[in-house]
């Protein structure tokens, strides 16, 4: 088993640790996963429904899946990789089942997210009172929604949680190539979807 999931340059010593000691029975060492990498599957399930109580209830599904399957983990891609993959695959099947249209919210996003995506797409400085803050969200909120899904889930990937070319085709099983296309396609549609905002001097 250590030769199967240590071999992969992937997944870091530190995960693997705590998925052998999961595996030997000690529980504490899920727990410990679960607090590492909460955050993040938070604000994947974030763009992918509304409220709060659902992405609670999608993130308790995620996990009970990785809590389910984890003997079964052999290391062939990173742990991260594949709870990304288990928590799209999650968000995907909800969607379906409810029929609900996606939505996308930055309110799980951590502020050195919001910042970071405000200062790779803006031209213009950002916002500093509060009010221009709320007001730079919601446009900014409002136009991650309009970007069809195939743009907007790589490019979230990217450009919040700072994923890498290859994990996000990984993630997403596109090819490489189609990975950056999408991105780059991406923020030049949402620079278009926001001119007008940057446009009223804001």
């Amino acid at each position: 088993m250590l030769a199967d999931i240590s071999t992969t340059h992937a997944t870091t010593a530190a995960d693997f640790e705590l998925i052998q000691a999961f595996n030997e029975g000690q529980e504490a060492a899920f727990t410990r996963l679960v607090q590492k990498y909460q955050q993040h599957v938070f604000n994947l399930i974030f763009h992918h429904s509304g409220p709060r109580v659902e992405v609670e209830d999608l993130a308790q599904e995620v996990f009970l899946k990785v809590y389910t399957h984890l003997k079964n983990f052999k290391g062939q891609a990173s742990f991260r990789t594949w709870l990304y993959r288990i928590t799209l695959n999650v968000c995907i099947d909800h969607g379906r089942k409810r029929k609900l249209r996606r939505m996308l919210s930055l309110e799980g996003l951590s502020e050195w997210g919001k910042a970071k995506l405000s200062l790779r797409h803006s031209t213009s400085a950002s916002p500093h009172s509060d009010a221009e803050k709320r007001e730079w969200q919601d446009r900014l909120q409002q136009a991650l929604a309009q970007l069809p899904e195939e743009f907007r889930q790589p490019l979230v990937l990217r450009d919040m949680e700072d994923l890498d070319y290859d994990e996000i085709a990984a993630i997403t099983g596109a090819p490489l190539g189609t990975v950056k296309s999408r991105i780059f396609r991406g923020r030049r549609h949402l620079r278009e979807l926001l001119a007008p905002y940057w446009e009223k001097g804001s």
